[in-house]
């Protein structure tokens, strides 16, 4: 499981949220994608575990492009990565190509590109995007980990010093010598301090 995966796992174990960091990266690398491949529509998957079907993370193009079930996404890729190589799909709308992407770790995810239906597709330029995607990837999947990690070190710092408050405040109101104590709309007593406990009957 990659980083960002293991920070958003949900302890249902259904799918997690996408952060918004790896979603906006992830968009910026699918426009880079369209802009070198000549592609008008790119969509980029990642898998949350290693054996996971990649799930969309984002994808980019013109104001028409298709729906991601609609074009056969999770087929198309499971073709790409079942057989280990780019995997183009023609149409009487587009041609589709989908492209595994892998690293050290193994195959990661996929890109899914749209071309007009009979265009030419540079492969030698598709070969030679594919690497530079996973390097991109791989950044933007590294600085969401940050963030969730940064997230996560503000929200124990926020609750310590809760804490800390209220030891602080517990300790000035156990010092005060009269009987103080906390009471609900109801009149029951939610705290008292060491003043009042005194006196109370056990």
């Amino acid at each position: 499981m990659n980083a960002v995966a293991e920070k958003t796992a949900t302890r249902s174990g259904g799918p997690t949220a996408i952060p918004p960091t790896l979603q906006a990266g992830a968009r910026e690398i699918a426009a880079a994608l369209c802009a070198s491949s000549g592609a008008w529509a790119c969509y980029l998957a990642l898998a949350e575990r290693p054996g996971a079907p990649p799930r969309l993370v984002a994808s980019s193009g013109r104001l028409d492009t298709p729906l991601w079930r609609k074009i056969g996404g999770p087929s198309l890729l499971r073709h790409a990565i079942a057989g280990g190589q780019p995997y183009t799909q023609p149409s009487t709308d587009w041609t589709a190509l989908a492209l595994p992407l892998s690293d050290s770790d193994g195959i990661f995810g996929g890109a899914v590109l749209l071309f007009d239906a009979g265009a030419a597709i540079d492969d030698a330029r598709i070969a030679a995007l594919a690497p530079l995607a996973t390097i991109a990837l791989n950044a933007t999947r590294q600085v969401a980990t940050l963030h969730l990690e940064a997230a996560e070190v503000a929200e124990r710092t926020r609750l310590r010093e809760i804490q800390l408050s209220r030891n602080l405040i517990r300790g000035v109101i156990d010092g005060v010598p009269m009987g103080l104590a906390l009471i609900d709309a109801a009149g029951t007593i939610l705290a008292a301090n060491r003043a009042l406990s005194g006196r109370c009957p056990s």
